[in-house]
C-alpha cells in the first residue's frame, strides 16, 4: 500500500473513532450549559425561597453575608444545581403563599420552598422532577391530653395552624374537617411555634420533617398526634410555564447530582435520609 494511501486510511479511521466517541459522550452526558435556557438577568439564576422551614430552608442570622444566611437542604441543593447550570444563584425570601404568583409574574427564574407537586399547581407553573417526598403530620403540646387523635381537632373545636395555600391547609380543611374559623395562619411557620408552646393555638399541621425539626429543637414541649398521614407528597422546583428549557436543565442537573453522590451527602448532612416517604 502506498504511503499516501495508508495515511488517508488511518485518517479515516481516526475520524470514525472520533465520531463514535463523541456520539457516546454526548448521549450519556448531555451538556446542560448548552441547552439555551434563559434567565431574567443573563448569567444569574434568581431563586425565590422561604426562611423558616427547617431542615429545608432557614436563615442563619450569625452570617453577615445576606446570601450566606440562606441555609438548609433545599438551599444547598439549589446551589449545586446552579453550579451545573454555570450560573451564580441569588436567593430572595418570599412568603410561601406568594411564591407561585411571583413565578407566574416572572419575578424570579424559579423557586424552591418545599412545594408539593399537585394537579392544581401544575396548571399554574412547571415543576421539576421530584427531589424529595414527605408526609403531613400534626404537632401539639406534649401536655395537652385533650388531643390524642387527629379527629379530636374538629370534634373539640381546636385552633389549628396551617400555612396558607399549602397542602397542610387542604388537609386541615378537607381531610380533618376543621372549620375555617378554627384555622389560623401565619406568614412564617416559625411564628406559630411559640404560640403553640404557650397554648395560644392547639396544633399545627405541617410536613413531617419540619415538624420533627421543631419537635427536636424543644425537647419535651411537643408531641405528634397519631402517625404521619399516608399520602406521599413529592417536592419539586418550580418555574414559569413558558420556561421549559430551564426546567429541562434543572432536571438534568438533579439527575447528575443524584448520580455522583452529592444528593445523598446532602441528605446525610441534614439528617433527612430516614425521613423521606419516597415510594
Amino acid at each position: 500500500m502506498k504511503r499516501q494511501t495508508m495515511m488517508a486510511f488511518f485518517a479515516i479511521l481516526i475520524c470514525i473513532a472520533y465520531m463514535l466517541f463523541s456520539g457516546c459522550t454526548s448521549s450519556s452526558a448531555p451538556d446542560i450549559r448548552a441547552m439555551n435556557f434563559t434567565t431574567i438577568t443573563p448569567g444569574k439564576l434568581s431563586v425565590a425561597t422561604g426562611t423558616s422551614y427547617p431542615p429545608f430552608v432557614w436563615i442563619n442570622t450569625s452570617e453577615s453575608d445576606p446570601q450566606a444566611r440562606y441555609t438548609g437542604f433545599e438551599i444547598d441543593l439549589m446551589r449545586e444545581i446552579a453550579k451545573e447550570l454555570n450560573c451564580p444563584v441569588e436567593f430572595t425570601s418570599q412568603p410561601f403563599s406568594a411564591i407561585i404568583t411571583a413565578i407566574q409574574a416572572k419575578q424570579y427564574d424559579c423557586a424552591i420552598d418545599s412545594l408539593s407537586i399537585t394537579g392544581d399547581r401544575q396548571t399554574k407553573v412547571s415543576f421539576s422532577d421530584p427531589y424529595y417526598y414527605i408526609q403531613q403530620s400534626i404537632l401539639a403540646r406534649a401536655d395537652d391530653n385533650s388531643i390524642t387523635d387527629p379527629s379530636d381537632l374538629a370534634a373539640k373545636n381546636k385552633t389549628v395552624v396551617a400555612s396558607p395555600a399549602s397542602t397542610g391547609m387542604d388537609l386541615a380543611r378537607n381531610g380533618l374537617g376543621i372549620k375555617q374559623e378554627n384555622i389560623k395562619t401565619y406568614g412564617h411557620i416559625r411564628d406559630a411555634i411559640p404560640e403553640l408552646k404557650i397554648g395560644a393555638v392547639d396544633a399545627i399541621v405541617m410536613d413531617y420533617p419540619t415538624a420533627r425539626s421543631y419537635y427536636d429543637a424543644y425537647p419535651g414541649s411537643f408531641k405528634f398526634v397519631g402517625q404521619p398521614f399516608p399520602q406521599k407528597e413529592p417536592y419539586g422546583i418550580i418555574a414559569n410555564k413558558e420556561n421549559t428549557k430551564l426546567i429541562a436543565a434543572i432536571n438534568l442537573a438533579l439527575a447528575k447530582i443524584r448520580a455522583d453522590g452529592r444528593y445523598d451527602n446532602l441528605l446525610n448532612k441534614y439528617h433527612l435520609e430516614n425521613m423521606s416517604a419516597s415510594p
